[in-house]
């Protein structure tokens, strides 16, 4: 790169100045060029960046103002009317015509239907906003269905957060995860009695 930016200064300083310039000046010259190239690259760079971070802060932003939304709703304390249907199933979730709505009341998905039978995955994309995280609001009971009928396992369900995070305490909090460690505690003793008895 140096080596380039010599031969550009050469040429563009033709005549007495290149003949009478040192080896000093000229060496100050490229210096100083070469760093101003280097800062225009990384200043370029930095401004590629800022679509990332602004993406980034546009999601924390939409679950801030989400939350607010939320929140005023729940003062309001209205009660909303609902006509899905909850069932209980032990290997398969699925959704039947089931609209999505916020607490808000803003629609955001219109008789949804999907089913997925044990062993088998499902992906759901889209960008911020458009009711990804609302379908496991849906499913966890966090939010009411509106209409159609939610199929799901009574229990042997966890979801896993789009964030991954562990529990304040002990390494053997991390593994009982959710339970206490008394509720952790009866429940061995529960299986403990169930295999003695078996024996």
């Amino acid at each position: 790169v140096t080596w380039g930016l010599s031969l550009l200064y050469a040429l563009e300083h033709k005549g007495d100045r290149a003949l009478t310039s040192t080896q000093g000046e000229l060496a100050h010259a490229l210096r100083f060029l070469a760093s101003v190239v280097s800062q225009s690259f990384i200043a370029f760079g930095d401004i590629l960046e800022l679509h990332k971070k602004f993406l980034e802060l546009s999601g924390g932003i939409n679950r801030i103002f989400e939350l607010e939304e939320i929140l005023r709703v729940a003062q309001k304390d209205t009660p909303v009317p609902s006509s899905a249907i909850s069932a209980a199933s032990a290997e398969i979730i699925e959704f039947h015509e089931v609209d999505i709505v916020t607490p808000s009341q803003k629609l955001l998905a219109r008789k949804l239907s999907c089913s997925v039978v044990q062993g088998k995955s499902l992906l759901l994309t889209g960008p911020n906003g458009t009711g990804k995280s609302s379908v496991f609001r849906v499913l966890r009971d966090l939010w009411p269905a509106f209409s159609g009928r939610v199929t799901k396992p009574s229990e042997g369900m966890f979801h896993v957060p789009q964030s991954p995070y562990t529990s304040l305490g002990t390494l053997r909090d991390q593994i009982i995860y959710p339970l206490s460690r008394e509720e952790a505690e009866m429940k061995i003793l529960s299986l403990y009695k169930a295999s003695r008895q078996q024996v």
